[in-house]
């Protein structure tokens, strides 16, 4: 990921196992050049077991607005900004993520945004954020998308641009482009609709943006 920041910004990094992680990005060592870096458990209370899954970067006085977490099992949740606990020493819980499951996207949204979710299996969702209401710390989720199988998961959660596109890649690289304004904007876990029917040389949908 590449986030744009503010030396006085906070940066709240996102297991996915459901915990984050707090520090002011002024402490970030400069790196001179790529590859080169401190690892987020010389910064934080992390460890080199956590797999962080996303990074957000907000301004220490920011008050409105809302972060928007989903999972791979097609689970959502929505906190208020200002439930944040700021800058604290110690990790805590945004969201309970259950054991078979995996947190993986984090999207900072205004209340009023819309999103699409896209699985594996080729379906995508879009809809309004005000579908999940905000809950509190360290709250589980609800459901967002329906998957066909154990084998499907979400594969992408991000903010619908209205003028823009849809861009599906396959595991074997084949990719599809689709207005945005052809995906209807629905309620959620339903299933969505048919993003893109998979050929037989293709197994899945591995990414979307």
């Amino acid at each position: 990921a590449l986030i744009e920041a503010n030396t006085q910004d906070t940066l709240y990094l996102f297991a996915a196992n459901g915990e984050a992680a707090s520090l002011p990005v002024y402490q970030l060592p400069q790196a001179r050049e790529f590859g080169v870096g401190t690892h987020w458990a010389e910064l934080t209370r992390f460890t080199r077991r956590n797999t962080i899954v996303a990074a957000v970067a907000l301004p220490n006085d920011l008050t409105d607005g809302y972060l928007f977490l989903a999972t791979v099992g097609g689970v959502l949740k929505r906190i208020r900004v200002e439930d944040l606990p700021g800058l604290v020493e110690e990790t805590f819980v945004v969201m309970n993520v259950p054991d078979d499951d995996s947190l993986g996207w984090v999207r900072q949204t205004n209340g009023e945004d819309e999103l699409d979710l896209v699985t594996a299996m080729g379906q995508a969702l879009r809809m309004a954020e005000t579908q999940v209401r905000a809950m509190g710390l360290p709250a589980g989720g609800v459901g967002g998308i329906k998957l066909s199988s154990v084998e499907d998961g979400v594969v992408m959660v991000d903010l619908v641009q209205s003028a823009g596109y849809l861009w599906c890649v396959t595991d074997d690289g084949l990719a599809k482009g689709t207005p945005f304004e052809e995906y209807p904007t629905q309620g959620r876990n339903g299933k969505g609709v048919v993003n893109m029917r998979l050929p037989k040389s293709s197994a899945e949908v591995v990414t979307a943006v």
